[in-house]
């Protein structure tokens, strides 16, 4: 199966909410190092993206974020996808969802005062196998 993937790197918005304290917002590049959130802070990255051009019918298209590192809730166009694995790669069917400007949202919420690596989140586009017999 072939497939072609579009790294979702950067710019992503991170926005920091510390409590009663006024939001932090930083602009980042994945992957990168997200500093120490503590304990029972909120946080949310966020992407605007546009719309693949010229996808063929027989073409799929997920999202893909690789090893999150934290739990996310994960939004497309303020649809809920579902909530990732810290250890697993998180993918999704989204071509049905797209539309020509997109919003990409990961929220998290902080258990316990830590570190992460955002690692890298991208679109994969795959060839469907053809249902013919050849």
């Amino acid at each position: 199966m072939n497939h072609h993937r579009i790294r979702l790197r950067g710019p992503w918005q991170c926005t920091i909410a510390p409590g009663d304290l006024a939001p932090i917002m930083q602009t980042i590049i994945a992957p990168c190092l997200i500093p120490e959130i503590a304990e029972g802070i909120s946080f949310r990255i966020a992407r605007k993206l546009g719309r693949p051009s010229t996808l063929l019918a027989e073409e799929a298209v997920y999202l893909v974020i690789k090893k999150p590192g934290y739990a996310f809730k994960v939004f497309w166009n303020q649809k809920d996808l579902g909530v990732t694995q810290v250890h697993e790669d998180f993918e999704y069917p989204i071509k049905e969802h797209l539309l020509e400007r997109n919003h990409l949202e990961m929220e998290g919420f902080a258990s316990k005062v830590r570190t992460f690596i955002f690692e890298e989140t991208f679109l994969e586009i795959r060839i469907r196998p053809s249902s013919s017999l050849a």
